[in-house]
């Protein structure tokens, strides 16, 4: 409906004694002396809806959910205190109001408006449409719902937006569809940050502090800013942006090409092409843990992006956990451990599986390293790699395969942060340190103890001749042995598993406090699973 606004008015007055005599008023218009039409005169009406009722009739068409939640408390609070939506703008571009209506009968009480022109006499509104209505209409337009078509694709499944467009945007698609389609536009809404510079202020021209994304991607790469965003950046909260975390991007990236170097050292160009899943054979418990630890991470990426939970759209959380398996357990245990296997197989398909996990997150690098390694035809992709179209073909190679309850990456993990504490308690100098593991594992043991013994030979070298065996049973007894088999004496194993026992203990009470929270046990399930399965394992080690 028209609206009367007396301060226009006033203004067009305050122009007009401005005592510019070269700006003149004709036919709603400023024109200079040259006759050029400048800027619309500030009209006193315009065009106004009023949401009141949106509330209460999206309530009735469906819910829309907010990722994370508490946007959706924000959304609501905008519509409630929201006034009337001044939906007509005086510009050069845009729709034009479609509204029609007699010159002489507009400023009447209740005027006649038609959205067609009924005849000579009218004449449409010189208005056009607020951007944010125009833009309103994108869910109704790009499913073809405008054409009242029989099948119907509305709503869409997810809307991906910042949360400054909550009350803009989001909230006037959501009116739009409800009041002419009566049907929300989309069943989800995942709210993302902004991207500010490295001092957390919002970039902008006057400031100077703005990015151009093409020269990032230039200096490197389309992967490193991809993976910059996924891993960095979790939902409704702002992101810093800082060169440094484009380097450690780039570092992954290349911790994987150094991966894939590795993987084409063990075998001919022509077997790597030609391995399969048939081929694969897992004769060692380090293959056979790796192989399922690599499948319950492809099942809990599918679990977590197309399985409702409260973590489904924190990609950054799932990043973290892909990054810490790549880099920490695959390609800086198991890779070394495979130095010193006779079969290359395992690790090079294991290599190719992970290759294929890790393309949606670094699709033009995984290409690469595909395309460079394992492709045998012309229109192979490692998004059509046929052995991994179903992942049961994959799990199954490692399922029902008898495994030790010790996790042998947690083993060397433990090793390699808290040997050197055990030593410096003990006072216990050694030359040479290896693991003795109670498996009925032959090339397992030999595989890990060439490891430790390579891995620590340098750090306690001395000039004494005493070499122990480090030996870790399955119920999770950890002791010390010399090298002709004696056991060392009882203070030293005393002492080392009182260091043990505090260390267990202590990791034992943060688990059980975190699985108490009833808060995180509610809102945060993964984290409490996880949790919860640290808890068992080191309950576990201390038998209780």
């Amino acid at each position: 409906m028209k609206i009367y606004f007396k301060w226009a008015l006033l203004l067009q007055i305050v122009f007009s004694l401005a005592g510019n005599a070269k700006i003149k008023f004709e036919q709603g218009y400023f024109i200079n002396n040259q006759g050029v039409k400048i800027e619309c005169l500030i009209k006193n009406t315009d065009w106004r809806n009023n949401p009141s009722n949106f509330l209460h009739k999206l309530s009735e068409k469906g819910d829309i959910n907010f990722h994370p939640v508490r946007f959706e408390t924000e959304f609501k609070n905008w519509m409630t205190k929201a006034d009337a939506w001044c939906i007509s703008r005086q510009l050069w571009w845009g729709h034009q109001i479609p509204a029609w209506y007699k010159k002489a009968d507009i400023l009447k009480e209740n005027p006649i408006v038609s959205s067609d022109s009924p005849g000579v006499d009218y004449v449409q509104d010189d208005d056009v449409l607020d951007t944010w209505f125009s833009s309103a209409l994108w869910p109704i337009i790009m499913t073809g719902n405008h054409e009242n078509k029989p099948n119907d694709s509305l709503p869409t499944s997810l809307l991906v937006t910042g949360y400054d467009l909550i009350f803009f945007w989001i909230s006037k698609m959501i009116f739009m569809s409800t009041e002419l389609k009566g049907k929300v536009p989309f069943s989800d809404v995942l709210i993302h940050g902004l991207i500010r510079d490295k001092n957390g202020k919002k970039m902008s021209k006057s400031l100077g502090n703005g990015v151009d994304p093409m020269e990032v991607i230039d200096k490197y790469g389309n992967d490193s800013l991809r993976w910059f965003l996924l891993s960095g950046s979790a939902p409704g909260n702002d992101l810093r942006f800082d060169d440094k975390k484009l380097i450690d991007s780039n570092n992954f990236i290349n911790k994987w090409y150094n991966v894939a170097k590795f993987a084409t050292t063990l075998a001919s160009e022509k077997d790597i092409r030609e391995l399969s899943i048939k081929d694969i054979k897992l004769d060692n418990k380090i293959d056979i843990q790796t192989y399922q630890k690599i499948s319950q991470l492809e099942s809990k990426i599918e679990k977590w992006l197309l399985e409702e939970s409260s973590n489904k759209y924190n990609i950054s959380l799932l990043a973290r956990e892909v990054y810490d398996f790549y880099w920490n357990v695959f390609a800086n245990k198991y890779l070394e451990l495979s130095k010193y296997s006779s079969d290359w197989k395992p690790f090079v398909f294991a290599f190719k599986k992970l290759n294929q996990m890790l393309s949606p997150f670094l699709p033009f690098v995984c290409e690469e390293i595909y395309q460079s390694i394992f492709k045998t035809k012309k229109d192979d992709s490692v998004f059509l790699y046929k052995d991994f179209s179903d992942k049961e073909k994959f799990s199954k190679i490692a399922k029902d395969k008898s495994i030790s309850k010790i996790d042998i990456f947690k083993l060397i993990d433990f090793w390699s942060a808290d040997i050197d504490k055990v030593m410096n308690f003990t006072k216990f100098h050694v030359k040479d340190v290896s693991f003795e593991i109670n498996w009925n594992d032959k090339k397992s043991s030999e595989i890990l103890s060439k490891y430790i013994s390579k891995k620590k030979s340098t750090v306690f070298a001395d000039n004494t001749n005493n070499s122990l065996i480090w030996q870790s049973m399955d119920d999770g007894t950890i002791k010390l042995f010399s090298i002709d088999k004696k056991e060392v004496n009882n203070s030293i194993n005393s002492e080392i598993n009182a260091f043990l026992f505090n260390k267990y203990e202590n990791e034992l009470k943060r688990s059980e406090k975190i699985i108490n929270n009833k808060m995180i046990k509610a809102n945060k399930p993964d984290l409490y699973n996880l949790e919860l399965s640290k808890y068992n394992y080191f309950k576990m080690l201390l038998n209780k």
